[in-house]
């Protein structure tokens, strides 16, 4: 059986909490929303509600971390794949 990412409310403790549990870097966070250092700083303070754009990345961001929890069937497995890079994706 596989760990599925629930689908938390929308807003910044979601981020902070999926990528503790996955040891995300702060600057793969601010590359997946696409955010300045300033604002993953001022959203880290504040943990705001996510912009409808914002929170439209952060979806499909854990939707792929889902399909990789399946696929892997391990979590740590899931994040050493996040943590390679994907030069298919660039």
């Amino acid at each position: 059986m596989t760990q599925s990412v629930s689908l938390p409310s929308q807003d910044y403790s979601s981020v902070l909490k999926l990528s503790e549990k996955y040891q995300l870097e702060r600057e793969h966070i601010r590359a997946i929303l696409g955010i300045s250092e300033s604002t993953q700083f001022r959203y880290e303070k504040s943990l705001p509600v996510l912009k409808p754009n914002l929170g439209d990345r952060w979806l499909r961001f854990m939707k792929i971390v889902d399909l990789a929890n399946d696929l892997f069937e391990d979590t740590r497995e899931t994040q050493r794949w996040l943590s390679t890079p994907q030069t298919s994706f660039a």
